[in-house]
């Protein structure tokens, strides 16, 4: 092994040392790949996920390769170094994969919560039932429309005035709802 390689191989051990502590296991970084597996759909939530899982996967892999087979050269360059300690170090400051999808459900759950707490409810006006509201609408456009001298040919029928007192209580009841 190469000097680089032993570099590499501390970082990875410290790597997998805090995944391990994180899942509760002794192989930590194929426990992260392993979990990343089974998130789902939640991990479009992340814009880094798929490059994070095939670096972590790579990782893995240059770590198997120095473990398990002697090399006269390098296995392991600069960029494997670099990758091994910035994903430590962003579980550390706890910017990696989980750690965001924690602080995105966190906030999903606070934004729920508050909506849900400031939600009222209105009462009902006189305490009238929606039957009342609507005969009362309707008697209302009746008594307009006789006091008309109109032909009863342009008088509207009563299921129009029944379909227009239900869009009006509708409406009516949307804008209680918005409010």
């Amino acid at each position: 092994m190469q000097a680089i390689d032993n570099e590499f191989f501390d970082e990875y051990k410290k790597l997998d040392k805090i995944c391990g502590e994180i899942f509760n296991c002794t192989n930590g970084v194929s426990e992260y790949i392993s979990q990343m597996d089974m998130t789902g759909g939640r991990k479009y939530k992340i814009s880094t996920w798929n490059e994070d899982y095939r670096e972590l996967i790579h990782l893995r892999s240059v770590r198997n390769d120095l473990a398990h087979n002697t090399y006269d050269y390098a296995i392991s360059n600069q960029n494997d170094l670099e990758m091994v300690k910035k994903f430590y170090e962003r579980i550390i400051n706890q910017k990696d994969p989980f750690a965001q999808l924690r602080k995105l459900d966190e906030n999903e759950r606070k934004i729920t919560k508050n909506k849900a707490s400031t939600v009222q409810t209105k009462p009902v006006s006189n305490n009238k039932t929606l039957y009342e509201k609507i005969s009362f609408a309707i008697d209302d456009i009746e008594d307009k429309d006789s006091r008309k001298n109109t032909k009863s040919s342009d008088r509207l029928s009563v299921l129009s005035k029944i379909l227009i007192a239900l869009g009006i209580i509708f409406a009516i009841g949307i804008i209680i709802m918005l409010l």
